[in-house]
């Protein structure tokens, strides 16, 4: 029952990927295998009948560098996840319930904090154990270790620059130097960075 938690601005592949490498990171570790939803940025076609799941695969390349293998629940069985199911509904009630929007890394640094001070130290409904405990003494020895360097959890393309060198990503409008005017650059968007690069993978702009 050892909780991690984050708030992104979107669900695209770039924030799927950053949050498992952050609760990773927290757990210190890594699991055997990790039970996912059926969402696109895990699962491009979902298991039917004898047919398995067919898994994304930039999500498949995430898989690999950390060593964990991913399975995907059955569709419209919710009680195999019932779980995070719960866990989610526990930052809704506890956490959220009756507080002021802020901005994301305000929420995120109390969450963090809540998380600390409450979440992981209760004395939990079903094991009357604290979560941390239960955690130190049972689970963290079966993760195997991080590796060595963390994934960069970016969506890499080829985007055209517009006449008056801009960039368009995700509707929003990114400069770059007026020499790539009406030229091409690559793109490596992460949960929080635009940055772009020449076909010679010199970086050229970042936001």
């Amino acid at each position: 029952r050892m909780l991690y938690a984050e708030f992104f601005y979107g669900e695209a592949m770039e924030h799927w990927l950053a949050g498992h490498r952050h609760a990773l990171e927290f757990f210190g570790g890594v699991p055997a295998k990790v039970m996912v939803d059926n969402c696109r940025t895990a699962v491009t076609r979902p298991a039917l009948g004898d047919q398995p799941a067919v898994f994304n695969s930039q999500y498949l390349d995430f898989a690999a560098h950390y060593g964990f293998r991913p399975v995907a629940c059955t569709p419209r069985r919710p009680a195999q996840k019932g779980r995070v199911e719960s866990a989610v509904g526990y930052v809704r009630t506890s956490f959220l319930a009756g507080r002021e929007p802020a901005a994301i890394e305000a929420l995120n640094a109390a969450l963090a904090h809540w998380r600390d001070t409450v979440a992981n130290v209760r004395s939990h409904s079903t094991t009357g154990r604290r979560p941390l405990d239960l955690f130190a003494e049972a689970e963290r020895a079966a993760l195997s270790a991080l590796p060595a360097g963390p994934h960069p959890c970016t969506v890499n393309t080829t985007i055209p620059v517009s006449s008056r060198f801009r960039v368009t990503v995700d509707t929003n409008l990114y400069s770059v130097p007026s020499s790539f005017a009406s030229r091409k650059v690559s793109l490596r968007l992460s949960a929080d960075r635009v940055s772009l690069f020449d076909e010679g993978n010199v970086l050229v702009a970042d936001h």
